[in-house]
């Protein structure tokens, strides 16, 4: 059902806080503190934050961050570690700054974090491991050949997965590489194949792959894989009409959620077995999201429909407001990212809009990152820290 009655969006105290040169005095207005950040930018702290309010933004980061300890790391142009609870900048990796890394390179998606380390993939052949404290380089893995990562890595234990792909060779190429020493464990040829990123699962990692814009006539299996993480090993095809724009897999707990054949699969992860099968709530379908209590899936439309994880069962839609990014889903909520900067955040069990902040006047895009006490959104340009 769609909700009703909904509260209109609401500005923070002030204008959110962008961080830009100021003097070397710190400013009191409106009730916050304005204080001299990292590199002469400004961080503004409000003496009384309320939920809503804007704590600090920091123009520069595309994706979504990745967290780890009071750290956050995220990409644009470089990578950058910011002090999760201020904002203020801890240290910054760029072209500009070291010959370590050759080559063109533009790290633009989220990192993955895990074990002392945060592996950033470039659009060119490298994957980078950084300290997260120091913005030291840790590693540097280099793919063959003139291939260029093209999706977010994720980790799997001592792993770290991604997908590179070589126009010019026409050929895709799954990489396993060694979180601890930046040695590569195993490539998987995928064939001249689109894929979408990896999510994973049970020590496993799910993706598609379907033909590529650059080969229609091309003969390549479009299915639905699940790669041993330590080994490269397929343990699982799923064949299937697979465009390659549909969104990445979603894992909760012990099962994977994934569409195929416009249909909209639950898979036990560990063993393959299909719990449920339903009609694709929304198609085409942009991005799912979830938790082992509710299951969003993102239409093209901008609309969400929420199903029972457990059965496929619809339980409420929204189509009030465009949503213009994954979702999150954290304690009872949903965090939708909609157009115009505002935050939605709708009640996971019945889709009431419970509140709207305001982020900005540009599109969200998702997902939000959840902490115990803030709600990191982007809009592709400027990450913002909302109070929770």
């Amino acid at each position: 059902m769609n909700a009703t009655d909904d509260p209109p969006a609401r500005q923070s105290d002030g204008p959110a806080a962008e961080r830009r040169p100021i003097g070397r005095r710190a400013l009191l207005l409106g009730g916050a503190a304005v204080a001299l950040g990292a590199g002469g930018y400004a961080v503004a702290r409000a003496n009384r934050a309320r939920p809503g309010d804007v704590r600090w933004s920091y123009t520069g980061i595309r994706a979504a961050p990745s967290l780890t300890g009071k750290v956050l790391v995220g990409t644009g142009g470089g990578v950058t570690a910011l002090n999760r609870a201020d904002g203020r900048e801890r240290w910054n990796f760029s072209n500009n700054t070291t010959d370590s890394i050759p080559g063109a390179w533009d790290p633009s998606f989220t990192p993955a974090a895990g074990d002392g380390t945060v592996v950033v993939a470039y659009r060119s052949p490298h994957l980078v491991a950084f300290d997260p404290g120091s913005g030291k380089v840790v590693w540097s893995y280099a793919a063959t050949g003139d291939q260029s990562f093209a999706t977010a890595p994720v980790r799997d234990g001592g792993t770290v997965v991604a997908v590179a792909r070589s126009d010019r060779a026409g050929a895709t190429v799954l990489h396993g590489v060694d979180t601890a020493s930046g040695s590569r464990r195993w490539t998987l040829a995928l064939g001249d194949v689109e894929t979408s990123t990896p999510a994973l699962a049970a020590g496993r990692v799910w993706l598609s792959r379907a033909n590529s814009r650059s080969a229609p006539g091309a003969t390549a299996g479009e299915e639905w894989l699940a790669v041993d993480a330590a080994s490269g090993v397929v343990a699982l095809t799923l064949p299937g009409a697979v465009e390659f724009t549909k969104p990445a897999a979603l894992a909760s707990g012990d099962r994977v959620f994934f569409l195929v054949d416009r249909n909209l699969v639950a898979m036990q992860a560990r063993t393959g077995t299909v719990d449920w099968v339903v009609s694709a709530p929304l198609d085409p379908t942009t991005g799912l999201a979830g938790d082992q209590t509710v299951l969003v899936v993102l239409g093209h439309d901008g609309g969400l429909r929420a199903l029972d994880p457990h059965n496929g069962r619809r339980l409420w839609e929204f189509t009030e407001t465009k949503v213009t990014g994954v979702p999150a889903v954290s304690d009872g909520s949903v965090y939708a990212p909609a157009a115009g900067g505002q935050l939605l955040i709708l009640s996971a069990k019945s889709g009431t809009r419970s509140a709207a902040y305001r982020a900005g006047t540009k599109d969200l895009t998702g997902p939000p990152v959840i902490t115990d006490d803030s709600i990191l959104v982007t809009d592709g340009d400027t990450l913002r820290s909302i109070v929770r």
